[in-house]
């Protein structure tokens, strides 16, 4: 795009979370590539988040959003905070030594609501989304412009948002009232011919004055459109392609569908991870718990005493048909018995 236009060889783009404003005409070069019937994947970065150094994050401004409002999906400029979340290790320091303690993070909400009949998600049981904004579908624009919608990935109904200020230190972050919490929609695909975000007259200048726009195009080509509210799970801080995870597959099901290589997505799930154990309610949790550590010594030993009776009562039966005692056919085996009875009779 440097060139002011977008090779004609590409038939899709995935727009990795940039943190500087995009200018129109770069912006008019990514409505133009959608509506021309290619492919293309948004990954808005709305925060900048640094949990490494500064513990600090702050609003950026692509102008993405504006592409994304005007073909029927609309990010909020917020972080999205879960308590059903990834697990971080923090270093505690005290006298003369420093622990690692690991913490729950709700700032990397844990997915487990998807949508079990899109080709992206529906093999996935659960994946982490960063530093994720929130977002949703505008049913009106949707509708207007005979678009199909669909919400893929949802936070758990114990989320919230913060605006503004974000906390990042996990030892600050305090979650609100339970009634204040919601579910929140982090992940959407729009497909069908999308309407400009530019009207037909408003075709923006080359910022650089030397390149040429292509025309404005007036009837747009069915497309597909992957919209995510963050782009931190793309980075190597949280995806490794080597290991079969859910996000590792997730990023290469979001790039096949937007590819439109349909096929590859359903041959890489037959060979993904196993799938991960559904949430327990805590009385069920703590059942199992209790059970494993008293409930299964305990049936160990029953077991055992029903053997030892039935050994007893099979040893019984033996003395009774010999004429012995329990103890004595206990240190005679029955075979030898049976054979120095027969000697005697022989005698």
């Amino acid at each position: 795009m440097k060139t002011g236009t977008i090779p004609e060889r590409i038939d899709a783009l995935v727009v990795a979370g940039p943190t500087e404003m995009i200018p129109d005409d770069k912006r008019y070069l990514l409505d133009h590539f959608l509506r021309s019937g290619k492919n293309l994947a948004l990954l808005v970065r709305m925060v900048k988040a640094d949990a490494r150094q500064t513990m600090q994050a702050k609003i950026v401004d692509s102008q993405l959003s504006q592409l994304v409002a005007a073909y029927g999906g609309q990010i909020m400029p917020d972080l999205v905070y879960d308590a059903q979340c990834q697990k971080i290790s923090v270093a505690q320091r005290g006298p003369g030594f420093i622990m690692q303690n690991i913490v729950p993070y709700p700032p990397f909400p844990l997915v487990t609501h998807v949508d079990a009949e899109h080709l992206i998600v529906k093999n996935l049981e659960s994946f982490t989304l960063p530093f994720v904004s929130s977002l949703s579908l505008n049913q009106a624009v949707v509708e207007k412009n005979q678009l199909v919608g669909s919400v893929l990935a949802r936070s758990s109904e114990h989320a919230w948002s913060q605006m503004k200020f974000f906390m990042l230190s996990p030892q600050y972050i305090q979650p609100p009232q339970k009634n204040e919490m919601k579910q929140y929609d982090l992940m959407l695909t729009l497909t069908g011919a999308f309407p400009s975000a530019f009207g037909e007259g408003q075709v923006p200048l080359s910022s650089d004055g030397s390149a040429v726009l292509p025309a404005y195009i007036k009837n747009a080509k069915p497309a597909r459109l992957v919209v995510v509210g963050g782009a931190d799970f793309i980075t190597n801080d949280f995806i490794d392609l080597r290991r079969k995870d859910g996000l590792a597959q997730l990023t290469q099901n979001m790039i096949d569908w937007v590819a439109q290589d349909d096929a590859l997505i359903a041959i890489r799930s037959k060979g993904g991870e196993a799938a991960a154990i559904g949430k327990i309610a805590e009385g069920h949790r703590q059942f199992i718990k209790i059970f494993n550590s008293a409930g299964l010594p305990v049936l160990v030993i029953i077991v055992g005493l029903v053997l030892w009776r039935r050994m007893e009562a099979r040893r019984a039966i033996i003395a009774a048909q010999f004429n012995q005692s329990p103890a004595d056919a206990q240190r005679t085996p029955p075979e030898e018995q049976a054979s120095s009875d027969q000697q005697k009779e022989d005698a």
